[in-house]
C-alpha cells in the first residue's frame, strides 16, 4: 500500500512537471527597454525584432498582427518576436506618466481597448473577450485582457493586453499569439522585481 502511495505521488509530481508551460526564472532574459526603469522579463524563445524585420512584417501583415505593429513609429515602443511555432508577438510600451490602477477600473480597461481596437474595425466582426484580470503583486498592479478573434474565418489569434503600474512607471504590454497559452507569469516576475 505504501509503495502506491509513493507512485502515486512521484507520477503526480512528474506530471505535474510536463504540463507546465511557463517559463521558468532560468528560461527569461531580461531586456533594458526604453522608457522603463526596471529591466524587463522574456520568454528565451523571444528576441527583438529589427527595423528590417519590422518594416517586413508591416507590409507582410494580417488585421491582427498590423494592430501589433501600429506604433512602430512611436519611440517608446519595443517589438519582439518567437521565430519558431507558435509565432507570438510582444510589443512593449512605456508611458511618460505613472497611471494609478485599481481594480474598480477594470471594466474601463476592457471598454477602451474593446472600443479602440475591435468596434472601430470591421476585420474583427468575430470576436470574444476570453479574459479579464485584475493582478496585484504588493504595490504594483495590472490590469489584463484577452482577446479571441478569427482571421479568415477559421485561424484563431489570440491578443493578450496588460497595463502594469509599479511605483515608478507605468507600461502597456501587447501579446499577440495563436495560442491561449501567455505571459502572464512573466508579467508577474516583472512585477515582483520592480522597484
Amino acid at each position: 500500500m505504501k509503495s502506491n502511495y509513493c507512485i502515486v505521488i512521484i507520477l503526480t509530481f512528474f506530471l505535474s512537471c510536463i504540463s507546465n508551460k511557463n517559463p521558468s526564472p532560468n528560461n527569461l532574459n531580461y531586456f533594458k527597454i526604453e522608457g522603463i526603469e526596471n529591466p524587463f522579463p522574456l520568454p528565451a524563445d523571444l528576441r527583438p525584432v529589427t527595423e528590417d524585420e519590422l518594416e517586413t512584417m508591416s507590409k507582410e501583415a494580417t488585421a491582427p498582427i498590423k494592430d501589433f505593429l501600429a506604433f512602430k513609429e512611436s519611440e517608446q515602443v519595443t517589438h519582439f518576436k518567437q521565430d519558431q511555432y507558435p509565432f507570438r508577438q510582444v510589443a512593449i510600451f512605456s508611458s511618460k506618466k505613472i497611471i494609478p490602477i485599481e481594480k474598480i477600473y477594470s471594466n474601463s480597461f476592457v471598454r477602451t481597448v474593446e472600443m479602440r481596437i475591435y468596434r472601430k474595425n470591421p476585420v474583427y466582426l468575430n470576436y470574444a473577450l476570453v479574459q479579464n484580470k485584475f493582478l496585484k503583486i504588493g504595490d504594483r498592479r495590472a490590469f489584463k485582457l484577452k482577446v479571441r478573434s478569427l482571421k479568415n474565418q477559421k485561424d484563431t489569434v489570440y491578443s493578450t493586453y496588460y497595463l502594469v503600474s509599479t511605483k515608478t512607471e507605468s507600461l502597456i504590454i501587447n501579446e499577440t499569439s495563436r495560442t491561449y497559452e501567455d505571459i502572464q507569469d512573466v508579467i508577474a516576475t516583472f512585477m515582483i522585481k520592480s522597484k
